[in-house]
């Protein structure tokens, strides 16, 4: 497609809960040394999905190299909102790069040395590149009948580079409504 080449990138990340989805869960922790950067990276074809974060010491070992034991022994250190952050910057992704210093507002444990662990899980992912002013048609195959559609579309409030053709790429999960409804314990 010609758009390809002078396009700016929309990536809209959906969910429609339709097919059972394989996963894989994965863990990242990252010390908190002056702007050190936390990588989380799915396989082709899948995108990430945080399910847990934490910034602050959850036990005395990790990240514990070097560090004396006075920095080490409050384990109930934590921030409010990290794994919020975390969702916000990553979900959706097939790669996300989080610097430490952004994912706190305060130093909720002062004294303390600190870490940023997150558990993440890969979900295969869909994909799909849709021209302006044409339709994304996403469907789950595996439940039959299951679609939905999105116009790509430059209409709205929101309306970046005005004068450019772009496309929207959208990257999605199939997944059971019986899982997620389990997932998130809903009747």
């Amino acid at each position: 497609m010609l758009c390809f080449r002078r396009c700016t990138t929309l990536l809209l990340a959906a969910t429609c809960l339709l097919t059972t989805a394989v996963v894989s869960t994965e863990r990242a922790v990252t010390c908190d040394d002056s702007h050190n950067v936390q990588r989380l990276s799915c396989g082709v074809g899948s995108v990430i999905s945080v399910q847990a974060a934490l910034y602050g010491r959850a036990d005395d070992e990790t990240c514990s190299e070097g560090q004396p034991q006075s920095q080490l022994s409050n384990t109930e250190c934590s921030q409010d909102g990290t794994v919020d952050v975390l969702k916000r910057r990553c979900d959706g992704k097939k790669e996300c790069e989080v610097i430490t210093n952004i994912v706190h507002s305060s130093d909720p444990c002062s004294g303390t040395y600190k870490y940023l662990e997150t558990n993440y899980t890969c979900f295969p992912a869909i994909h799909t590149v849709t021209c302006e002013h044409s339709v994304a048609n996403l469907y789950c195959a595996v439940m039959g009948g299951n679609s939905c559609s999105i116009r790509a579309s430059n209409s709205g409030v929101w309306r970046p580079c005005v004068g450019t053709y772009k496309y929207l790429e959208v990257s999605y999960v199939c997944v059971n409504v019986k899982w997620i409804k389990g997932l998130f314990d809903l009747e």
